[in-house]
């Protein structure tokens, strides 16, 4: 999810005991990097029969691009495992992961005079968007130079899309 995006997901509570569940919602927490979930408890009900469920939905709302674990606990009047609260495990990321391929770009032998092009895809493989700035036309004293590139000078890739940036050997 990118900073400044919010994403939901479901969680379904279910009565799987023989008596009522009760569900203490005012000590229902999150804790670690609690900032970027929420939890609407208004339309819970703090009771369910056997067999009943319901679904909590937990939004996840990061505020700047890093990892966020955290742990839902959900106090009740459960016996189950000698606990009073439902643990669950929660993990958000807003962070872009770029894969190059290649990874290394081999023009091969050029000859002086002759030139030869490569491309290189750049993907977004995580869940914040990529932001990259290409500056100049051409690689700084260099045979290289960049040939082409994708729309916007790859300010920007969203996650799981890609571009592709051209380069040319041109020795002289």
């Amino acid at each position: 999810v990118d900073v400044g995006d919010a994403e939901f997901k479901d969680i379904s509570i279910t009565n799987l005991g023989g008596e009522v569940l009760e569900l203490n919602l005012g000590e229902t927490t999150i804790v670690q990097d609690a900032d970027a979930y929420s939890i609407d408890l208004s339309q819970i009900k703090n009771v369910l029969g056997v067999g009943e469920s319901q679904v909590l939905s937990v939004k996840f709302a990061p505020t700047e691009y890093r990892d966020y674990p955290a742990t839902l606990n959900i106090a009740s009047n459960s016996i189950s495992l000698d606990q009073t609260e439902g643990v669950v495990n929660l993990f958000g990321s807003s962070l872009a992961v770029a894969e190059l391929e290649p990874a290394v770009v081999d023009f091969g032998w050029v000859s002086p005079g002759e030139s030869a092009n490569a491309s290189v895809k750049i993907a977004n493989q995580g869940a914040g968007s990529l932001s990259l700035e290409l500056k100049g036309a051409s690689l700084d004293g260099s045979i290289f130079e960049v040939v082409s590139y994708d729309e916007v000078k790859l300010v920007d890739i969203q996650p799981k899309n890609s571009s592709s940036i051209e380069f040319s050997c041109n020795p002289v």
